[in-house]
């Protein structure tokens, strides 16, 4: 894929990235959904990543676990004693950007 480095970046969070040439079809999957769309109201494809060699893997060795009930039932404890007031905000609504 074609792409160029900014010769300005907006932000030092923009250091890195690259602007894919115009002429280039950009990959997606799946559909455009607001489930990508941040605060804009916009719909937006599933975020992509690309590396450049295939050297990619998981330094601490993550992997799927099975927790029982009782580790369950303990975890949503912690997370709610840490977190009492998680609002789902899929619908928009300025309460939940507080």
């Amino acid at each position: 894929m074609d792409a160029d480095t900014p010769k300005i970046f907006a932000s030092y969070g923009d250091i890195g990235l690259q602007t894919i040439a115009p002429a280039v079809t950009i990959p997606t999957v799946g559909e455009k959904t607001a489930e990508f769309a941040g605060f804009h109201a916009d719909t937006k494809y599933r975020p992509l990543a690309t590396v450049s060699h295939h050297n990619v893997f998981d330094p601490h060795g993550w992997h799927a676990a099975s927790l029982s009930s009782e580790e369950i039932t303990a975890l949503r404890r912690a997370f709610r004693t840490k977190f009492p007031n998680v609002q789902n905000c899929i619908v928009e609504d300025r309460n939940c950007l507080a």
